[in-house]
């Protein structure tokens, strides 16, 4: 690790606890600095812990630059480095936890995002701008409550699409909002290609379009709450590579290198009518806190990786390369995930070809048919993975079903 300029984001701990776990891993402290994030710092000597600013501890450079986790995750510089984070309820001597950029700092750059979200409120009344002067044009406070106070009391997710796109669009002075309807979905469309930034940096303007359409949901589930989160189906990023700022695949399907942003739910439960909820409900604040609540549940999301794996395959994607792009993973991540959680691809695959196998056995299809319908080349080779599985041959299993 001789060229890692970043050893340790760390939050919490004395220099004593970083400093012991990150030798049990052969890493070597050599100086701990914090400061405002972004800024370029000098550290020529030890310092405590303080009150504000991103700890970090740096291996043998004079200089670093201080990063937000998100950052970090990100940066190509810091791919080797270790994240730390205080686990919940635990002590001081198992509170510390080294890992690498996988679902853990995923989990990192939730908490990340949720304490930004809570301190965006006292932020847009200080600045008296609720684009929070990321845009040219200011979006006056309570600019969303009048868009949602004009929500009809009864309404679809897509009528609610389609009027938070079209009020949106007239506040920030272009059409950069765009609703369309294709056989069996509604895709919630953002173009930022015109878009009057008040940056330039183009991570700073992939970070802040990837939570705005954090907000757009946020917003559809707050109008719509069953018909927008259990009808997401996908979010197509312009970020050419698996390592959003918004880790969405806690939620669903991602698709990267898209030429727009865009969230795709599906279209029969767009089309359901709900009552809105009241008028006072319906506030920036009550996004702000829904958007809390969809990142919660993406971090509960991770936990659930076998079961997403599970719903890809039984979706058609055969392929481990094929599951880990539409989690929004490389196939080796894909791997070692599994493996920490005590299982594999292989498994799963077999648990979704015995699940169909068992609904095929019910019926009067014969087993070479069934053997050819499942993907194997021939019925010898589906009798030996199926009794690997079950125990028993699918011969056995039909005659027990049919008693």
């Amino acid at each position: 690790m001789s060229g890692v300029r970043l050893a340790a984001l760390y939050d919490g701990f004395s220099v004593r606890e970083v400093s012991e776990k990150l030798g049990q891993h052969g890493s070597t402290i050599h100086r701990f600095v914090w400061g405002p994030i972004g800024q370029t710092t000098s550290f020529d000597r030890k310092k405590g812990i303080p009150p504000m600013g991103m700890p970090i501890a740096v291996k043998s450079p004079t200089r670093a630059t201080l990063y937000s986790a998100p950052q970090a995750e990100r940066c190509p510089c810091l791919r080797t480095a270790f994240a730390i984070r205080r686990k919940r309820h635990c002590g001081p001597a198992s509170a510390c936890d080294v890992v690498g950029f996988d679902q853990r700092i995923a989990r990192g750059v939730l908490s990340s995002l949720i304490d930004r979200l809570q301190s965006q409120l006292a932020e847009v009344r200080s600045l008296g701008d609720e684009a929070r002067a990321l845009s040219a044009r200011q979006l006056m406070p309570g600019s969303t409550n009048l868009v949602l106070s004009q929500l009809p009391r009864q309404v679809t997710l897509s009528q609610a699409a389609g009027r938070v796109a079209d009020a949106f669009n007239l506040l920030h002075g272009g059409r950069f909002n765009t609703v369309v309807r294709r056989a069996g979905s509604l895709t919630f469309r953002v173009d930022d290609r015109d878009f009057p930034f008040a940056l330039d940096d183009p991570e700073s303007v992939l970070m802040v379009m990837e939570e705005t359409l954090l907000f757009a949901h946020a917003i559809l589930v707050l109008t719509a709450p069953e018909q927008a989160s259990r009808g997401l189906r996908c979010v197509s990023l312009r970020r050419p590579s698996p390592e959003p700022s918004v880790p969405f695949h806690g939620l669903t399907e991602v698709r990267y290198g898209s030429s727009v942003y865009g969230l795709r739910y599906d279209g029969a439960l767009a089309d359901q009518l709900v009552d809105r909820p009241k008028r006072e409900d319906l506030t920036f604040e009550a996004v702000v806190r829904t958007q809390i609540k969809v990142l919660r549940e993406m971090s509960d999301g991770f936990d659930q990786l076998p079961d997403l794996v599970l719903d890809a395959i039984r979706n058609g994607k055969t392929s481990q390369d094929d599951v880990a792009a539409t989690l929004g993973m490389s196939s080796a991540t894909l791997r070692r995930k599994l493996s920490e959680l005590g299982t594999n691809f292989r498994s799963l695959s077999s648990d979704v070809m015995v699940e169909r196998a068992d609904a095929l056995l019910s019926t009067s299809i014969t087993l070479d048919d069934l053997a050819t319908q499942l993907g194997f080349s021939d019925v010898r080779s589906f009798n030996r993975a199926y009794r690997a599985r079950k125990g028993i041959t699918p011969a056995v299993a039909r005659r027990t079903a049919l008693q």
